[in-house]
């Protein structure tokens, strides 16, 4: 079987990072939003009606996306770390 890596330039390594991180930082606002939506759920001011289950698993789902961006930032790194100490 053929390994499928890539090598990245040091400028395509920084641009990945950065995209990893604005995806990263979206997920953690689509975190933030949907928990104060859950929360709301039980807030006796709140007038709108609000579906819970899918808003959990909305909820479920942005977790996940956030655990696999952070995921490949770390694989991202481990491969930096790894091509700096082979110079």
């Amino acid at each position: 079987m053929m390994d499928a890596r890539v090598t990245l330039t040091p400028m395509e390594r920084l641009q990945l990072r950065e995209a990893l991180q604005d995806r990263w930082r979206e997920e953690v606002r689509r975190i933030t939003e949907l928990s104060v939506d859950l929360h709301g759920v039980f807030d006796d001011r709140n007038d709108v009606p609000l579906d819970t289950a899918a808003i959990a698993a909305a909820l479920c789902d942005a977790r996940l996306r956030l655990a696999e961006i952070e995921q490949a930032m770390r694989r991202l790194d481990d491969r930096s770390d790894m091509l700096w100490r082979h110079r």
